[in-house]
């Protein structure tokens, strides 16, 4: 199965506050110095809402929460041949349902498990998407890939400057991943821009 937008967004969350929080510590760190316990997993999606994860501190942390910064452009290894990495844009909340989020700025680690969603990309055009029951884990955190998914633009825009960055895909191809239509030629060329941009950052 080839990646594809309409599976993107598997999970139909509606947001419902936004908490004004500053991170203690980034994810990097947080790991690093065996904080908590963090898996990450896929949704069967290529783009969009498409990773959660499961977050608790552990028992030798010396608090009872943490928060935990995640960088745009941190990028998650799949732990399944034949199954695509994934950079993250951002958080987006805190699950308190199957279907609905907290909308958070940080991942706040507490005893108790708690799941999070992110906006997520695929980063292996030919790749199939990252099942639920796939693991992935923390990889690094690329600058040219933060670039991308910080100067905005649709979700298709960004998708396709990942893509075309990352294999100098042609617009046909890209657009033939898409029972939509894909990009017109100026939605196009903006992304392509971005990715250039952005790549002359290095």
């Amino acid at each position: 199965m080839e990646c594809t937008l309409p599976r993107c967004v598997v999970l139909l969350l509606l947001a419902v506050a936004v908490p004004p929080v500053f991170a203690d510590t980034d994810l990097a760190a947080a790991i690093a110095s065996n904080a908590i316990d963090i898996r990450f997993f896929g949704t069967g999606g290529s783009s969009g809402d498409s990773i959660v994860a499961k977050v608790r501190l552990r028992e030798t942390y010396g608090g009872t929460s943490l928060d935990i910064s995640v960088a745009p452009g941190t990028q998650l290894l799949s732990g399944r041949a034949g199954e695509q990495n994934m950079v993250i844009s951002r958080l987006r909340g805190r699950m308190t349902n199957a279907v609905q989020f907290e909308v958070a700025r940080t991942i706040r680690a507490t005893r108790s498990e708690q799941t999070f969603v992110f906006e997520a990309f695929c980063l292996d055009m030919e790749l199939d998407n990252p099942a639920a029951t796939t693991v992935l884990s923390v990889g690094t955190v690329d600058p040219i890939l933060t670039c991308i998914v910080e100067k905005g633009g649709t979700t298709l825009q960004t998708q396709a400057a990942i893509w075309y960055l990352r294999s100098g895909t042609s617009q046909a191809h890209f657009n033939s991943k898409f029972d939509g239509g894909g990009l017109d030629k100026t939605q196009w060329a903006h992304a392509v821009a971005i990715a250039t941009a952005c790549a002359a950052t290095k």
